[in-house]
């Protein structure tokens, strides 16, 4: 949590939003359902955000641990563990991100190419590393080796490739659908979520109703996450339709309870598309040692 979100920001690139939680929020997901059981994260300060983040990964069960630099982390990691490093920034799909680190301890690549103008890390003419990546334990200590201010996701990466540790490379398939990107920026971090959002809505316009439904949590959703609602809003907006509906039909007015039976029912299909999104991206927690 040390570089800023773009020029003229002060707070981190770790506290941009995506789908109403910040990226250091989807990290500690995918931190916590690749079994880490201590988290260790690189900031200057304890602020609320942080402190959030700490209590969300203790009541997973995980430790937390706040650090200023490479040397504190070297003495959370013994020789027998396995460190998951996420570069900041990084947002991956859990399920494919998992699956590539857990077939062994591994750097993972993109190419050179298109991933360094996205602001990937080149580490040699055709590659850059994906910022993810699976350690043993053994080569952290090796950053006692180096000045107290140098980058450790970026002196581990170095660590790492000297070591000789496999390098995987990601399918492209995966940054093509923007299921593993960088986010730097708010403007990135927007763009990044109409195209998730897109993603969830995709293949819905069978029907007139489920294009509307589709077109409404495209356009609305993402604000509606932001806002802390997310696909509670349009569920609670759903029901009390339906007893609209019914008090409308009890009253004689049958036509005005169908159209208010019609739009509870497009309600809650919004609410289902929401609800699919965020459980999409933020994956799931479960409980290794792990530094972001």
């Amino acid at each position: 949590m040390m570089e800023p979100a773009g020029a003229g920001h002060d707070s981190p690139r770790a506290y941009l939003r995506l789908g109403g939680a910040t990226l250091a929020h989807h990290q500690l997901a995918l931190a916590l359902a690749a079994g880490c059981e201590r988290i260790a994260c690189l900031a200057r300060a304890l602020d609320p955000e942080l402190a959030a983040l700490q209590h969300e990964a203790e009541r997973a069960g995980a430790r937390f641990h706040m650090i200023s630099g490479g040397r504190a982390l070297s003495g959370l990691v013994t020789a027998s563990d396995e460190l998951l490093v996420l570069g900041e920034g990084v947002i991956v799909s859990p399920s494919d991100a998992l699956e590539l680190v857990s077939q062994a301890p591994g750097v993972l690549v993109l190419p050179a190419e298109t991933a360094v103008p996205q602001g990937f890390e080149r580490i040699d003419l055709n590659h850059a590393g994906a910022g993810l990546m699976l350690l043993p334990g053994r080569l952290v200590e090796r950053l006692n080796d180096l000045p107290p201010d140098v980058d450790p996701a970026s002196a581990l990466l170095r660590i790492a490739l000297q070591a000789g540790l496999v390098q995987r490379p990601v399918p492209q398939t995966l940054v093509a659908d923007g299921r593993w990107l960088l986010v730097r920026d708010e403007a990135q971090a927007h763009a990044a979520e109409d195209a998730w959002m897109d993603r969830q809505t995709a293949g819905l316009g069978h029907t007139p109703g489920l294009g509307l439904a589709a077109w409404l949590a495209r356009r609305f959703g993402a604000a509606m996450l932001h806002a802390g609602s997310g696909a509670s809003a349009p569920a609670l907006g759903a029901l009390a339709l339906v007893a609209m509906a019914g008090g409308s039909a009890w009253l004689g007015w049958p036509s005005l309870g169908l159209g208010l039976l019609g739009l509870g029912w497009l309600a809650r299909r919004v609410s289902g598309i929401i609800s699919g999104a965020q459980a999409d991206l933020a994956g799931s927690c479960s409980r290794n040692s792990c530094a972001e």
